[in-house]
């Protein structure tokens, strides 16, 4: 059974639990009984108001509003009513509330359900003993001190602790948690069986590093886990960001694809907040405060790691000289993107010096969800403040096809117009050959310590992206357009610089850094 957790802690946060429960409720005294019946009824009809209503301390804001549930929340929770045998795999991203809705909310509104009590025995996985009781402390804490709840559905709690892994309620219901890979076989408690069960962020990036324990794990989920639940009601869920595309979630979601999914992201497809809670601008300030990688693993379910074939180690930064006569060429190349929503591919512009054997990258432009005519409109404003002698000197280009250059060209000749300058930007329409291919090709430059990066670039956010999608990418990459528009700038300025240490680009196959595994 479940293992006694001894952690002072717990303790500490068991007491500010059963504070902040207490300091938020107040129930009517004398009310009538039809009033009361009334809201016991629509509770159990009405996900957002069960939760608005019961749970304050969770929904009011600091400054008093109610935060109501958002959509997703609310689907959830009627699918998971809907269907006693349901099982579930929840992408919610980090912020999303998913331990508070999955082990509080949503548990305790199945156990207030009629005729047929839709929860007897829950189960709480967590990664270790200690996270599992953690877990099951903030139901408990519910069950013993919300007055609201308890007014309306009675005393609650009859024995046993989470200090133990388990307690039980005066109706016949029991609560247990469990550390991952504790044994689960026999699990009851009188004639029932775990009939809820969910798994709480068993995913770490330490474990995705260990394909045989993501197996154990996996298969303890299968073998001891789902096997002691009950018959005829028997809820499973995993709750998880998608943070590595090499944990228990990602196997789970290969092995299921019937499971109900759910996958939440902080941005929807047209980079609207999806829960009303948020907005906008925090997402954005947050994107700024920890970066690309983070963002996309934490917030939108796109796992970001370093792809082993161009490593953060490899990048070195440089301070340019300030006559750019110095270089051989420059160029400036750019990979637009035709859509603006949550999932399209970025623009990116590249602009790269090269001089002997070396290649420096001195400007980056690399937005997602931003027009190409907010793309033309930054590069003629940045080509308008550079030197004359360096605007001479520097070739660019934008990759597009027969069709993509009818769209392009009255934006840039518009531009051009506006800025009262000449067009600059010539259309690459090459065939360039297999992508993986090219950029790959370019490994050997960053191994041999030839590339630099423009030092005084070095805080600006479009640098810093474009090199995190660099050192993410792997053959087969959700985002490729940073490294495709590098590739593209070295292959303009190999053709026309001096000759250079990459006398060729391999057409097939590329070596994967030694250093580092794919």
């Amino acid at each position: 059974m479940a293992v006694k957790v001894k952690a002072k802690s717990l303790e500490e946060r068991w007491d500010r639990l059963v504070q902040r429960i207490k300091s938020e409720h107040s129930i009517g005294l004398g009310e009538p009984e039809h009033e009361k019946e009334a809201r016991k009824a629509r509770a159990r009809a009405d996900y957002d108001f069960f939760v608005t209503y019961y749970f304050p301390h969770y929904t009011r804001t600091k400054l008093g509003e109610v935060s109501h549930c958002a959509p997703f929340h609310i689907d959830a929770a009627n699918a998971i009513l809907a269907n006693p045998m349901f099982t579930g795999l929840m992408k919610w991203f980090r912020g999303s509330a998913k331990s508070t809705h999955f082990n509080i909310f949503i548990p305790l509104w199945l156990k207030i359900q009629e005729p047929i009590r839709q929860l007897n025995v829950m189960m709480l996985l967590g990664q270790s003993a200690t996270s599992a009781a953690r877990l099951i402390q903030d139901i408990q804490a519910e069950l013993a001190h919300n007055q609201r709840y308890i007014n309306d559905f009675g005393p609650q709690i009859k024995d046993g602790s989470w200090a133990e892994g388990q307690f039980q309620t005066q109706d016949g219901c029991a609560f247990v948690s469990m550390g991952m890979g504790q044994p689960q076989r026999g699990t009851r408690f009188g004639a029932n069986r775990p009939d809820y069960i969910t798994g709480d962020d068993l995913d770490s990036t330490k474990l995705a590093k260990n394909p045989a324990r993501v197996r154990e794990a996996v298969e303890w989920i299968h073998r001891e886990v789902i096997p002691t639940m009950d018959i005829g009601i028997a809820r499973f869920m995993l709750i998880n960001n998608l943070i590595t595309k090499k944990g228990i979630m990602a196997m789970m979601l290969k092995l299921h694809p019937d499971w109900f999914i759910s996958e939440v992201n902080a941005l929807d497809e047209a980079g609207e907040v999806t829960w009303q809670k948020y907005t906008k601008d925090f997402f954005a300030g947050l994107l700024k405060k920890i970066g690309f990688k983070a963002f996309q693993s934490e917030y939108m379910n796109d796992p970001q790691v370093d792809g082993g074939v161009f490593t953060t180690e490899q990048i070195q930064w440089a301070k340019l000289p300030k006559d750019w006569s110095w270089f051989d060429a420059l160029v400036m190349y750019c990979d637009p993107s035709y859509s603006t929503s949550e999932t399209s591919d970025f623009t990116a512009i590249a602009g790269w010096g090269k001089k002997g054997e070396k290649f420096y990258k001195f400007k980056a432009y690399f937005r997602q969800r931003e027009s190409v005519d907010k793309a033309i409109k930054w590069w003629f404003k940045y080509y308008m403040s550079l030197e004359v002698k360096v605007r001479a000197k520097m070739r660019c280009y934008i990759e597009a096809n027969a069709t993509q250059c009818v769209i392009l060209r009255p934006i840039i000749n518009k531009q051009a117009r506006k800025s009262g300058i000449a067009n600059f930007i010539q259309f690459d329409k090459s065939k360039k050959g297999d992508k993986a291919d090219r950029i790959g090709s370019m490994t050997t430059q960053y191994e041999n310590g030839d590339v630099f990066y423009s030092v005084d670039e070095e805080t600006d956010l479009d640098m810093i992206f474009s090199i995190e999608q660099l050192t993410s990418w792997t053959d087969g990459a959700k985002h490729d357009d940073g490294p495709d528009a590098d590739e593209s700038a070295w292959r303009r300025l190999e053709k026309i610089g001096r000759a250079s240490g990459r006398s060729s680009v391999p057409t097939g196959g590329f070596t994967q850094n030694q250093s580092r595994a794919f």
